[in-house]
């Protein structure tokens, strides 16, 4: 998410049941943030989905990664944790969740009673278990198109064609970037190297988990850990392809049309 903007926050709150665990507060907070705060449009599968204001698009998986982004593994809140609390949300009337088995549509209620009036927040507040090309928290009706770049792997591989993310998907990815971080990469780093073997395979079109994973064990086994250095070897093995240049056709074996003679016409004389 971008780090611009801002949401109100009501002294209120401090009455609030979630007042009282600071990771339900947390959650609360991204939910607000990551709320679109006026209606915009988006590609999924190139079907074109629509949200209002206060709604955003996502995951229990692509939620926990943005929630534990940056947390020390060993005080991450696994995903079930984040879900259920988002569901005792609902419970409590302040959002609700509309789910299918590819996405959820998050809406937040109230949201024009307390966050309208105002600037908003503008951010990129999107994220989610989709294949959507974008989901910008900023007004902008010409923003739709079949790619999107992101700081999250998770969303990257969504909103970019890779299909809806498994819990085993998930996993591998985390093990990615944790190999890349065992050869030197810092995390932010092993993000983004993921990140770029999925757009690598976007490029050339061949949107699969498979190829991308491919594209990482090459980069894993040169020890390439930094984005300079995948660049510099991208760049050495473009330079070495060779060029392919179309050979003239040998001219001794190509028919030729040309006018009949008298002696094409002539029947072969019979042997004696």
């Amino acid at each position: 998410m971008a780090d611009e903007g801002w949401i109100k926050l009501y002294r209120k709150i401090t009455n609030s049941f979630v007042w009282t665990n600071s990771d339900q507060l947390k959650l609360w907070i991204l939910v607000l943030t990551k709320a679109n705060h006026t209606q915009n449009k988006f590609l999924f599968n190139g079907q074109e989905i629509r949200v209002t204001s206060g709604q955003f698009v996502t995951g229990a998986h692509a939620l926990a990664s943005e929630f534990n982004q940056g947390v020390p593994s060993d005080k991450a809140v696994v995903w079930r944790t984040l879900w259920r609390w988002l569901k005792k949300f609902e419970k409590e009337e302040m959002l609700t969740i509309s789910s299918n088995a590819r996405y959820s549509v998050v809406t937040v209620s109230k949201w024009v009673e307390y966050q309208s009036g105002d600037k908003p927040l503008t951010s990129h507040g999107q994220s989610g278990d989709k294949p959507l090309s974008t989901n910008k928290n900023e007004k902008n009706e010409k923003n739709i198109s079949t790619t999107t770049t992101t700081d999250n792997v998770f969303d990257f591989f969504q909103q970019n064609g890779f299909g809806p993310i498994s819990g085993f998907i998930a996993q591998d990815l985390d093990m990615w970037r944790d190999d890349f971080v065992h050869i030197g990469a810092d995390k932010s780093t092993a993000e983004k190297i993921v990140i770029k073997s999925l757009a690598l395979a976007a490029e050339r079109n061949k949107r699969s988990w498979g190829y991308a994973k491919a594209i990482l064990k090459s980069w894993h086994n040169d020890k390439l850990n930094s984005i300079e250095q995948i660049d510099t070897a991208q760049a050495t093995f473009e330079a070495k392809k060779p060029t392919t240049s179309k050979s003239k056709p040998k001219t001794n074996n190509v028919y030729k049309e040309r006018e009949l003679t008298e002696e094409d016409l002539k029947w072969p004389k019979p042997k004696e």
